[in-house]
């Protein structure tokens, strides 16, 4: 039978849950760095720099949603790293390709998290229900 952990265990330290280290991405004759998941700190900073953009007030709201994405892969990338007016004179379809493929690894990592999540909710699961079925009894 499988039990819970004693209450007093954190299943998860602090370092393990802030831990980002960086990982190699590479784009074969296109590009090579280092990404790393963003911080929630990144992720509301790009609602803010997205007005920064030039002609910000005349982008649709799908316009906008799609510069957001783009920057907030700018900031998983560590190495190199790069600038909101670098990007601004960056040719458009290389830097779409590069944005692009960090975006991808990103929903990567989301996937596998949430498929980790997903194991962890059916352990839960697992352990609960005989401990519920029994109260009801």
């Amino acid at each position: 039978m499988v039990t819970m952990v004693e209450k007093d265990k954190s299943i998860f330290s602090l370092e393990q849950v802030t831990e980002n280290a960086p990982e190699d991405l590479k784009i074969p004759g296109l590009w090579e760095g280092k990404v790393r998941l963003p911080t929630i700190k990144e992720k509301l900073s790009v609602r803010e720099e997205i007005k920064k953009l030039p002609f910000y007030d005349s982008l649709t709201d799908d316009e906008k949603k799609l510069e957001e994405s783009k920057l907030l892969a700018m900031k998983m990338i560590v190495e190199p790293r790069m600038t909101l007016s670098e990007y601004l004179d960056c040719p458009d379809g290389k830097i779409n390709i590069i944005l692009d493929t960090v975006s991808f690894w990103y929903a990567t990592k989301l996937k596998i998290l949430n498929d980790k999540r997903k194991d962890l909710i059916d352990y839960f699961l697992e352990v609960m229900n005989p401990q519920i079925e029994g109260k009801k009894k």
